[in-house]
């Protein structure tokens, strides 16, 4: 790590946004949160957790974790634990291979089984993000505006597991948290990210999907998903889901509009669904909104347009999923809106793409002048 990104690390912002995205609102007390043991166990806090313990952990001094359940069952985010089994790694621990030499001799298999699992959270509108755990797999997070009932994305999750394959004699695939209740102990834990795996001293890190490479992505950049939606989910929707949802769409947001809503906190305020007193407020308007701001940007692929809303989390939004229908209505719509009226229309699994519009044809539609708050940009 940078001596540039550590040094943004440690600012309070940053240790608030990760408390906010894995410890429960009674995070000050030492029941909810621990710390990694040089042998990788763990043990519990031992004070209230303060802002030098979380600055302590961003340094690589300790390395902290958080219990997955609180007082009522509830979570705030789960995990799924991609890990090599011990039948591989004590062979080549003998030979005298490190835990990080083991990981890149099998990262191809672990991000291959990672990027299924992925795809098919994305199917249900969810964010997951992937991290190399430190030592010799991978985590995926998936993290939630407001505490959920922890049966309720772990019901999703094992019901996603059975629908994927992957070599159960080399790697081994576990949803965090184990179990739904804390019965009379405290729980699942899980060390948490942007810190150092205290048996390897490697740090955690945040990966792009495709290549494993590392992003460079803060706590404060990680977008929560709503929880409307994933309470609605049953097994019957996700199987219908996955039938009739095949959009032919990016599954993730296009890197240029992740880059414009780093540099804009008012779009991804209204990314979010918080954008209010930006004009038309209804589903439709800030999706439009939303659209005509990532043309303006240079954003002209129709698929990458579509993801935009169709992965936009919304908890007002009562249709789960958004039809492939209103997705394509109002990418076309956005496009004549804002952007070159000469387009290609061509039929692609059910959704209609458009040739790619450069940059400057984009510019030659509308302005965003005319939308209140938004001069591009």
């Amino acid at each position: 790590m940078s001596a540039t990104k550590l040094e943004t690390l440690t600012k309070k912002k940053e240790a608030l946004a990760l408390c906010q995205l894995f410890f429960h609102p009674r995070a000050s007390s030492k029941r909810v949160w621990a710390y990694q043991l040089p042998n990788g166990s763990y043990g519990p806090g031992s004070h209230p957790l303060t802002f030098g313990d979380v600055f302590a952990h961003f340094k690589g001094e300790k390395t902290l974790a958080a219990y997955l359940l609180d007082d009522k069952d509830n979570v705030k985010f789960i995990a799924i634990d991609i890990d090599l089994a011990r039948s591989v790694v004590e062979p080549l621990l003998d030979k005298g291979l490190s835990y990080v030499e083991i990981f890149e001799k099998h990262k191809t298999i672990l991000l291959e089984i990672a990027n299924k699992l992925f795809s098919k959270l994305c199917y249900y509108f969810i964010r997951p993000y992937i991290a190399f755990s430190g030592s010799k797999g991978l985590h995926i997070y998936v993290f939630f505006e407001n505490p959920v009932p922890a049966y309720r994305p772990v019901s999703l999750i094992r019901s996603i597991l059975e629908k994927v394959s992957w070599p159960k004699d080399l790697v081994t695939v576990t949803p965090y948290p184990r179990q739904v209740t804390k019965g009379d102990g405290y729980g699942d834990i899980i060390k948490l990210p942007f810190g150092i795996h205290q048996v390897s001293r490697e740090r955690t890190y945040f990966l792009n999907r495709v290549n494993g490479e590392p992003l460079n992505l803060l706590p404060s950049q990680i977008v929560k998903g709503p929880i409307d939606r994933l309470l609605k989910v049953t097994e019957h929707v996700a199987a219908e889901l996955e039938e009739r949802h095949e959009l032919g769409i990016p599954q993730e947001l296009p890197p240029k509009f992740l880059e414009l809503m780093q540099k804009r906190p008012e779009v991804k305020a209204l990314f979010e669904g918080r954008g209010k007193g930006y004009g038309d407020i209804t589903r439709s308007g800030i999706d439009m909104t939303l659209l005509g701001i990532a043309i303006n940007a240079g954003i002209a692929d129709p698929n990458e347009l579509a993801a935009i809303i169709a992965l936009r989390p919304n908890a007002k939004v009562k249709d789960h999923p958004k039809p492939e229908a209103y997705l394509e209505k109002t990418v076309n719509k956005a496009l004549e809106f804002f952007g070159s009226k000469t387009k290609e229309v061509i039929q692609n699994q059910g959704m209609r793409k458009m040739k790619k519009i450069t940059q400057a044809e984009c510019r030659r539609g509308r302005s965003l002048q005319t939308l209140e708050g938004f001069n591009g940009p």
